[in-house]
Order: structure tokens, then sequence, then C-alpha cells
């Protein structure tokens, strides 16, 4: 990475956190300038997704700019249109009908198409200048909109290579808001359509940072396509952490699409535009309900800002190309060990999604991890409580051998995007370290009181927690959000004494300098979604707290044409209006 670009993050981040979370470099004013005035990426620099992403969540703008031109050029524009009921709710048609008479009537030269994603025939309707026709094709698809996986890279080299026996200007605008992460030959699609000469331009959703969803279960993808890794293209974040409800990088938006349609605008100079749709609320707790409020405050560093989301944008170019520069990252490299260091120590069910070899990347195929055995069943309170103090042990040898490598790391070295994953991954590791605190205080305090031979005597108001004639068979855990930082959980009572008290103080500075450093940012709101772990015990008959279920699909087809799966969106951006729908939804 240019200096130039890393002399703007140190001082976008800049805050008074204590090392290793931020250390100042120089020619801060010169790269303040420079970030005011909207200086772009330096030409030797590796594209971004901030390079083509345009600003906005409007439909109505994405629609008029990709129409729009000021050229008196002959042009062939046809839009991709993935006929499912997101694409119909979010009210394509009226949009477009509000558009395209103004854009024909401006452009003499301008000839509007229409293809269906997953129909092998090409387009469904020829370029055209007759606005009539076109919306009603638009209307007849969209009434049949169904929520179907679709395979948008090979409908898009069939477009490509039937454009190209058009003269003058030819785009192509894709227009799908949830099939952009069935890949297929990313790469040599965007190459064909380079090479063509097709301008690509998208208009989607956002999406997720470094989703796992696809990894974090068992899960049946269509034929002919794999499942993309979110706004980037590999999973580059830990998830699953130990005693966490929630996988913060399945319900954290980035601020960016798709990486494979982001990959196809980069190489064909073309625009992403982003829809989310109005509406929605901020959610301190992503399940259950947040222990401090109820769920009627906004974070004041909720919004992203936009420089701060430039600088830790996930890469456009190839995987190729993108695997070269995490390989040779010194954040990432240490963040990659950490991770496999504390998935050995069972900390989270995840394994590294990739490896380094041979100056680059490579997928691994086994990423299920295993968690350290402490919840679920009984095997006697106090070998529990020794179980989490070992795990305990490990948690702080991987935190101390992280620092370390941290602190050998100059500010001028490596990516952002990298050092932010890396102090998130601190991060969790001290919540993971307190957590395992609070366990042990639980096994040793809380559970041989309740259910010793001797009936402890609560105190008015308290009251027991254990559940009248049912047998308790284990314990289970339901995490408090951070969403309002450390401090106010104090004084939740929790078991543990002095040392749970030791033990959150110093959280609190952790959490409270990454809050500091990365504010208005996706790494922030993903540390909001992550708890401090509450325990109780689990009756026959009942089970630990799980999210809801995400059903499987499966296709025989290359094209797939089979429902996605439903998930539940987390905020948009800002946490205030729409939600990103990687895998639908």
């Amino acid at each position: 990475m240019g200096g130039e670009r890393r002399a703007r993050y140190a001082l976008a981040m800049r805050s008074h956190v204590p090392r290793p979370l931020v250390r100042l470099g120089g020619r801060l004013l010169t790269m303040l300038v420079l970030l005011l005035a909207g200086v772009p990426a330096l030409a030797d620099e590796a594209p971004t997704a901030a390079d083509v992403t345009e600003p906005g969540r409007s439909l109505e703008r994405a629609v008029r700019v990709a129409l729009g031109t000021t050229e008196k050029t002959k042009r062939t524009l046809v839009f991709l249109l993935d006929p499912t009921p997101s694409v119909k709710s979010a009210g394509f048609e009226a949009v477009l009908t509000r558009a395209l008479a103004p854009a024909l009537e401006t452009q003499p030269a301008l000839a509007v198409g229409l293809a269906v994603a997953g129909d092998k025939k090409g387009w469904r309707l020829a370029p055209s200048r007759d606005a009539g026709k076109i919306l009603e094709v638009v209307h007849e698809v969209l009434a049949e909109a169904k929520p179907n996986f679709r395979n948008l890279y090979g409908d898009a080299r069939r477009l490509g290579s039937m454009l190209a026996k058009r003269s003058g200007r030819r785009e192509l605008v894709i227009v799908s808001l949830d099939n952009g992460d069935a890949e297929d030959d990313v790469e040599s699609t965007a190459a064909a359509l380079a090479r063509l000469k097709v301008r690509t331009s998208c208009i989607t959703s956002e999406v997720y940072v470094a989703d796992s969803y696809y990894l974090s279960g068992t899960r049946t993808v269509p034929r002919g396509v794999t499942l993309g890794a979110g706004d980037a293209p590999y999973v580059t974040l830990p998830w699953g952490w130990l005693f966490q409800s929630v996988i913060a990088n399945e319900t954290t938006p980035s601020g960016y699409a798709y990486y494979g349609l982001t990959h196809l605008a980069a190489a064909t100079a073309g625009r992403v535009f982003l829809y989310s749709a109005p509406g929605g609320t901020h959610r301190c707790a992503y399940y259950g309900t947040c222990p401090v409020c109820p769920e009627d405050h906004q974070p004041t560093d909720d919004a992203f800002q936009t420089h701060r989301l430039k600088l830790l944008a996930p890469p456009a170019g190839t995987r190729s190309k993108a695997g070269a520069v995490m390989a040779r990252d010194p954040w990432f490299r240490a963040m990659l060990k950490a991770w496999d260091q504390a998935a050995k120590a069972g900390l989270l069910r995840s394994k590294p999604s990739i490896r380094i070899a041979g100056g680059n990347v490579k997928p691994e195929r086994r990423v299920q991890g295993r968690l350290a055995p402490l919840l679920g069943s009984l095997s006697g309170w106090k070998r529990l409580a020794d179980k989490s103090d070992k795990t305990r042990a490990a948690c702080e040898k991987v935190i101390e051998s992280l620092r370390a490598q941290m602190e050998s790391i100059g500010d001028e070295q490596g990516q952002p995007r990298y050092r932010a994953m890396c102090d998130f991954t601190l991060a969790m590791l001290h919540v993971t370290k307190a957590n395992l605190v609070a366990y042990s205080a639980f096994c040793r305090e809380v559970a041989p009181a309740l259910l010793g031979r001797e009936p402890y005597v609560f105190e008015p108001p308290e009251m027991s927690p254990i559940a009248e004639g049912r047998r308790v068979v284990g314990i289970m855990c339901q995490p408090l959000s951070l969403c309002h930082g450390v401090g106010p959980l104090r004084t939740l009572r929790l078991p543990g004494g002095a040392d749970w008290q030791t033990e959150l103080d110093a959280l609190d500075k952790i959490v409270t300098g990454f809050m500091r450093r990365y504010g208005h940012t996706p790494y922030a709101m993903a540390l909001r979604h992550q708890g401090i772990a509450r325990f109780t015990f689990t009756y026959r008959g009942t089970g630990t707290i799980v999210p809801p279920p995400k059903p499987k699909s499966r296709t025989e087809n290359e094209t797939t044409e089979t429902g996605r799966p439903n998930r539940a969106g987390g905020a948009a951006s800002g946490g205030g209006s729409g939600s990103p729908t990687t895998g639908g939804g």
C-alpha cells in the first residue's frame, strides 16, 4: 500500500488509545489536505471497493445515473434483471418508468435492452428505443418474481458476447439484490467483459463483512457456483467465538457490495450502486433484549463515515492479487497466526479459511473447529471450572503472542483493513478471556450454592433462577450486548467478586480504545454485536440458545433456479435503513 494511503489511515483513525491499538505516523497534515480534497487512489495501488462504489442508497439515483450520460455517441445499454421479490418490492419498475423516457429523449443514439437472469437464450428484449415495450417486458418479468439462486456471471458472459457485435459504446447493468455471491468464474467473466469493452455496472445490496454464512454450517450450495464471502475475496475475519450466540461476520454490514460484482465493475470501468430499503431501527441485542435500555437509543458512532469506510474497503482486484497483498501484510499474518492458535485452544469454532503458501494464499478445505467443551452438559462443577481456567490460560498466551507481534509492526506497514481485523481479533480475545473468568466464577460460586444439598436462602428482591420441578442438566449462556460498552454491565452483579471487577476494568479500557479508533466503521458495529456472557442452567427438554435455522437448497442445473436461504438481515450501515441481504432475506 502506498505511503499516502497509510498516512491518511493513521490520521483518520487517530485516537487516544494505548499501544498496540494505535501509534501515530508522520506527514499527517499533508494527507489530511489530500483526503478532504477527495484525491483518488494512486495509480500504482490495487483498486478497492471504494474506488467503484457510488455514494447513497437510492434506487432512483442508481437508475438515473446508469441511464444518463452527457456523451452523444451511439450507446447500447442492456439491463440484466434478476427477478426476485426483493427487486420487485424495491420498486424497480416504477423507478425505471420515471427515468427511461427522459433518458431516451435526451440521448437520440441510446438503445436499451433487457435480459433476465437465468435465461440462457440471451436478452429477453433486443436493444430498442420503444420505452413502452421495454416497460411492458419488465412488468411481465417481475410479475413472476421468485427468490431463487441464479448464475449472474454466466449470463454476463453470454450477454458480453452479444453486445460485442454492436457498434458504439456498450454497457451492461446488472440489477440484483440477492445473487451477487453465487459466483461462477468471476475473474474470467471480468476479463472477458473488459476484453470485449463492455462496461459493467451493478445495482445491488450492501452485504456483510467477510460473511462466513456458508462456512459456519453444513449447507448445500447450488451446483455450478460457489458462494462468496460477502464483500471480500475470502473470509478473513475469525468467527464463531466461545460464549457468543451471534457471529459478527453474518450480522455486520460492510458498506460495500458483493465481491464478485465489485470486481466486474472495477475490471470494466463500471460503477456499483448500493440500495437499502427505507426504514429499519437500531437493535442493541441481535438476539434477546438489551439489559441496559429498551432498545430506544442510537449509538453516536453507529453511522459509517465515508472517509473511514474508504480506508477499510475490501480489495476489488483479482483474488490472486488480493492474496499476494495478504500474504505480505504483517497485520494479516499476525491475525492469521492468532486465529490458528485460538482455534486450537477451543476459543472459537472456526479454523482459518485460508493459509499462506508460495507468496499467496490458498483456501482451506476444513474450516470447522471445535469449541472448548464447557456448555451443554455437566461433568462436575469443579471439573468444569478447572477446564475453564485451563482454557483461559491458553487464551492469555494467544493474547500475549498477538500483542508481541503487533508491537513489532510499524504504523507505516500493512493495510488499514487488516490492521482493523487484527485489532478486532485482539479485542475478542479479551472479551473471551473475561467470559471465561465469569464462567469459572459461576461454576465455583453460583452453581454449588444453588444446587447444593442445603437450600440457598434468597433475600428479597432476589428470586430463585431455577425452574421449580425441573432437573438441571447443563449450563447455557446469554451474551449481554456490548452496545453500551462495558461500564453499564457492572451493575448486574455477575459472580466473580474482585477478580471479575478487575477483569471488567481491563476489558473496559480495551473496548473503549477500540471504539475510539474504529467508531463509525463496520468493526465497531461488529464488536457491539458481541457480548459479556451471563450463565444460567439448562433443563431436561430444553437446549442452549442457538440462531434460527437456515434452510439448505440444492439444484442440478448450471444456472440455478432454487430458493435462497431466508436470512434475518442486520442493520444497514449506520443502523438506520434497510439491511444487507447476503444469502437472501
